[in-house]
């Protein structure tokens, strides 16, 4: 009786939830947009992106034994209004 109980309260409970799928993607508003593109260019993120990136391919490239060449092709290849448009 009482694993009777237990499979009915089970049973009850998931009938009841039912599964949920992922938000919405949140998209900003063309007054965010604004608001967004003054804050990237007052606190110069494209400079610190930029520089973080270089950073970070001359670390890999060190690691990896890249030649000067296929580094500054990688460097040639660092696009902010790429990463700005996909992240924001």
């Amino acid at each position: 009786m009482k694993n009777l109980l237990l499979i009915a309260v089970f049973i009850f409970t998931f009938s009841i939830v039912k599964a949920q799928g992922p938000p919405a993607a949140a998209e900003a508003t063309s007054s965010n947009k604004i608001l967004i593109d003054e804050l990237v260019e007052v606190t110069n993120y494209k400079v610190l992106f930029e520089s973080a990136c270089m950073i970070q391919i001359d670390n890999i490239s060190k690691k990896n034994n890249w030649s000067n060449d296929k580094s500054e092709k990688t460097k040639a290849k660092l696009n902010f209004q790429d990463f700005k448009n996909f992240t924001v």
